[in-house]
């Protein structure tokens, strides 16, 4: 194959997996694709792993010491509250654009994540699927708002089962942040508050949601968590990082309320709270449940024009940091 001259190939213990692994090479500073091979049954099947990889593997895939069987626990197999893995490599949220217009998921769908689960990951994570009926996220991605959409992704888990695969369900809501309308409404602009995003957005410019609309969007989370077990999933995953509505509460340049929902970094912190409460009581304690979080925002990055600006300057400029 081009570009494998120099690689060592690593072979783990059985017959499940081979790794071909670039040595010597330095880490990417930045998000950059780390190229792994894996090989099963003679079939090379390329993957994209970010820094998850790197945080993983560390030594072992940079380094001057191969991998060897017991020498790391990537290929180890265990489990998290009854789940088994059988090792410790998922596939991370991607290829979302697979469904049709109204949010129901495709074949096309269905073939592309079943081709993951074929070779040799434990895991794969969806891409962040909409529990509003109104907002999309974008436009072909798939929705869980409503009870129909349940049987379509029921039988796709239920082909990635089949390879000893687990399904874990991303859901989320872009908010203000929506990326595309059919038509330009209200609704694609909900935000944590009001105000000005030059490039974010289908519409610039958001509106604050009312309380009342803020528990109902707790109520919304809490269904789709519902559906998600319904699935057949093995477990959930919540976005509330990348902008999305979850985010635009956490982040004290965007959210600029006075009541519960808002001030504090502990009041900021409601919705996501509520949130968490309501969907691990109606999953349930056995289902596996995590939050996608930002531990920084970098409101700086992209250069951005965003009114009002908020005091004290480092809420406006940087947002949340460790």
């Amino acid at each position: 194959m081009p570009g494998l001259a120099g690689a060592e190939r690593l072979i783990e213990t059985g017959d499940v997996l081979d790794c071909l692994s670039f040595r010597n090479r330095r880490p990417p500073k930045k998000k950059s694709p780390i190229f792994i091979f894996l090989q099963r049954r003679g079939k090379m099947v390329p993957f994209v792993f970010y820094e998850l990889i790197r945080g993983l593997a560390g030594k072992a895939i940079y380094g001057n010491e191969p991998l060897r069987g017991g020498s790391t626990m990537l290929f180890d197999s265990f489990s998290i509250k009854g789940v088994a893995f059988k090792n410790r490599i998922l596939r991370s949220s991607m290829g979302g654009r697979t469904s049709y217009y109204d949010g129901t998921v495709s074949p096309a769908w269905r073939h592309f994540e079943k081709k993951f689960s074929q070779t040799g990951v434990a895991g794969i994570i969806s891409a962040t699927i909409d529990i509003d009926r109104n907002r999309l996220s974008p436009l072909e991605y798939p929705k869980l708002s409503e009870d129909r959409f349940i049987g379509p992704l029921r039988e796709g888990i239920k082909a990635v089962h089949q390879h000893d695969c687990r399904y874990i369900i991303q859901i989320g809501d872009p908010g203000g942040q929506t990326q595309t309308s059919l038509l330009s409404q209200d609704a694609d602009a909900k935000s944590a508050s009001a105000g000005f995003d030059l490039l974010y957005g289908y519409r610039n410019h958001t509106i604050a949601m009312t309380t009342g609309e803020v528990e109902r969007e707790v109520e919304e989370f809490e269904q789709a968590a519902r559906r998600v077990r319904e699935t057949g999933a093995d477990g959930i995953e919540i976005t509330a990082s990348k902008g999305y509505i979850i985010h635009q509460f956490l982040n004290p340049a965007t959210n600029r309320r006075s009541d519960r929902y808002g001030g504090s970094a502990d009041q900021r912190f409601q919705l996501l709270r509520e949130i968490v409460t309501r969907v691990r009581a109606i999953v349930g304690e056995d289902f596996l449940f995590g939050i996608r979080l930002s531990a920084e925002d970098y409101n700086y990055l992209p250069v951005n024009l965003r009114l009002p600006v908020v005091f004290p300057l480092r809420h406006y400029f940087f947002g949340n940091r460790l």
